[in-house]
C-alpha cells in the first residue's frame, strides 16, 4: 500500500481534536501520525521506526517561540533521508524530499478548524514526501 494523504489526515485530526499538555505528548502524537503514513512508503523502507526515533529528537524543544519554523523542516529532512537509506533494494541512489516543508505547514498549526488544518498539512506533507525519489526500478517517485 503507498502513502496515503487521508490517513496522515485522520491522524493529524485525532491529534488536533484532543490537545496535548505536554510538549512530549505533543510530539509523540506528531511522530505516531508521520511513522504510521510512512510505513506503507514504496519502495518499503526498513528504517522508518529508526527515522521515527531520529523526528521525535529534532523535534525536542520545538515549543519553544519561534523553534517550530527552524525545527521542523531539519526534523522532517533527516526522517526523509533516513528512510531512503532504507529503501529496498537498499542504498544508494536516493534522493530525499525536497525540502523546505514549513511554509506549507506552519501557517496551519494553531487553527481551531482541525479538519481544515489536518487536510492542509497532510496534503502537503504527501505532496512533500512524494518528491523523494527511491532506488526502485527506473529511480521512480516515493508513493
Amino acid at each position: 500500500m503507498p502513502l496515503i494523504a487521508n490517513s496522515l489526515q485522520s491522524d493529524l485530526k485525532s491529534l488536533f481534536d484532543s490537545p496535548k499538555k505536554t510538549e512530549a505528548e505533543a510530539i509523540s502524537g506528531w511522530v505516531s501520525a508521520i511513522q504510521s503514513y510512512t510505513l506503507s512508503i514504496i519502495p518499503p523502507s526498513t528504517t522508518v521506526a529508526l527515522a521515527a526515533q531520529s523526528l521525535r529528537a529534532g523535534l525536542a524543544g520545538f515549543g519553544s517561540d519561534g523553534a517550530t519554523l527552524s525545527k521542523l523542516p531539519t526534523a522532517m529532512l533527516q526522517f526523509a533521508t533516513l528512510v531512503g537509506t532504507g529503501m529496498v533494494p537498499t542504498g544508494p541512489p536516493f534522493t530525499p524530499a525536497v525540502p523546505p516543508v514549513t511554509p506549507l505547514v506552519v501557517p496551519f498549526v494553531n487553527t481551531d478548524r482541525s479538519q481544515v488544518a489536518a487536510q492542509t498539512i497532510a496534503q502537503a506533507i504527501d505532496l512533500w514526501m512524494k518528491t523523494g525519489i527511491g532506488p526502485a526500478t527506473g529511480l521512480a517517485p516515493w508513493s
